[in-house]
């Protein structure tokens, strides 16, 4: 299964607050659609920055 490291970014900044994972595929996929992080999604984004096989 793949491993995936996540970036939480400001957006007013483009600052990494905080990096999770790496995490499996299926956690990743729910914290990017929001599900497990509770993100204030007007000041926040989350994105994919690396695929560890």
């Amino acid at each position: 299964m793949r491993q995936i490291r996540l970036d939480i970014t400001r957006i007013k900044t483009g600052e990494v607050v905080r990096s999770v994972g790496p995490v499996p595929e299926s956690r990743a996929e729910r914290v990017l659609r929001g599900m497990l992080i509770n993100l204030n999604r007007d000041e926040y984004f989350v994105k994919e920055v690396e695929v560890v096989k």
